[in-house]
């Protein structure tokens, strides 16, 4: 990944823009480039059909718009939807290459700037000197940034997008307009594959972790996490660790991160923070276990312990107790070529 073309705007609710050229060779590009990737999502929302800024950034992409005029357009309307509680800062246009000569990444970017005071030598003398626009090396200071997929010319609908003043992974709505695009996974999706990339996780690192218990270790997880306000992959991985027992080893606790890390990624939550719902901490995985003697259990992880007992029996092997409160929901036999 590689920054192809770089434009920059100020812009606020009082503050008219004006044509910015391209930056000319951009310096420091892995300061810019660290700060993508730190807010890079797995897409929640889509651009609606009609959208005038997926049409703009894809005559951008088609050379059809000079870059610089089309990133002054961009920075124009983003500045003009601007809401009176938005703060001024620096709006970013990047365009960004990759392995392939077909696509393309465009990256739109609200960053704070600020002004900071730097320690300088005059001669023998320490100054200090104000800075009036400074980036910082800080995830928060991105206000807003939304990353897309560009092939051919043609933007894909799926929108990576973030927005640090909407309750993630939301956007505040004059965000929303701009991009004009709506949400279209939503929060009992998001839970679901969240669970499943838990219960994959822990499957993964059952190697990794003698006798883990992978209900219990979802279990753990879970209540690690109700207690967040909000989830991220930061949160996920710590509760993993936690689950598996903090292991001491730190190749092992490296394994473990990897495994989570990929489960996230498979189940397209990476970089993601939302609240999942309230199901998703009532449950756990089912189980399903299978005797020496060819006979099969299967049981909503939850009720374990409650109306399916186990317990293991001093001479070797396990007694099972279910209870049930009614009759039986099914009693059938099953053909041998089932079983």
């Amino acid at each position: 990944m590689a920054i192809r073309r770089m434009v920059l705007h100020v812009v606020g609710r009082e503050r008219p823009i004006a044509l910015q050229p391209e930056i000319d060779g951009v310096e420091h590009l892995e300061f810019f480039l660290a700060r993508i990737r730190e807010v890079s999502s797995s897409p929640v929302h889509e651009f609606a059909d009609l959208s005038p800024t997926k049409a703009l950034i894809e005559k951008i992409a088609r050379n059809e718009v000079d870059f610089a005029a089309g990133a002054f357009e961009l920075a124009r309307r983003f500045s003009e939807a601007h809401d009176g509680s938005s703060s001024d800062g620096a709006f970013f246009v990047v365009e960004l290459g990759c392995g392939d000569p077909a696509t393309a990444f465009f990256c739109l970017i609200k960053y704070d700037y600020r002004s900071v005071v730097e320690l300088a030598h005059d001669g023998e003398r320490n100054i200090l000197r104000e800075i009036v626009q400074a980036f910082v090396r800080e995830k928060r200071a991105i206000q807003k940034c939304c990353t897309v997929r560009v092939t051919n010319g043609d933007a894909e609908a799926a929108v990576s997008a973030v927005d640090r003043m909407g309750n993630a992974p939301d956007l505040t709505r004059y965000f929303a307009v701009y991009l004009d695009v709506t949400r279209h996974r939503d929060q009992e999706e998001l839970s679901t594959k969240l669970s499943e990339a838990l219960r994959k996780t822990f499957i993964a690192c059952s190697n990794d972790v003698p006798n883990l218990n992978l209900g219990d270790a979802v279990g753990i997880a879970k209540g690690i996490l109700q207690r967040r306000e909000q989830v991220d992959e930061d949160a996920v991985l710590e509760a993993v660790r936690i689950a598996v027992g903090n292991p001491e080893d730190e190749s092992v606790r490296s394994e473990i991160d990897k495994k989570a890390t990929r489960a996230l990624r498979t189940a397209n939550l990476e970089g993601l923070t939302f609240r999942p719902d309230d199901k998703f901490f009532r449950t756990r995985p089912r189980r399903k276990l299978k005797t020496q003697e060819d006979v099969t259990i299967d049981y909503p992880g939850e009720l374990e312990g409650k109306a399916v007992f186990k317990e293991h029996r001093a001479e070797g092997g396990w007694t099972f107790t279910i209870i049930t409160d009614g009759e039986l929901a099914k009693d059938e036999t099953i053909s041998s070529k089932a079983r």
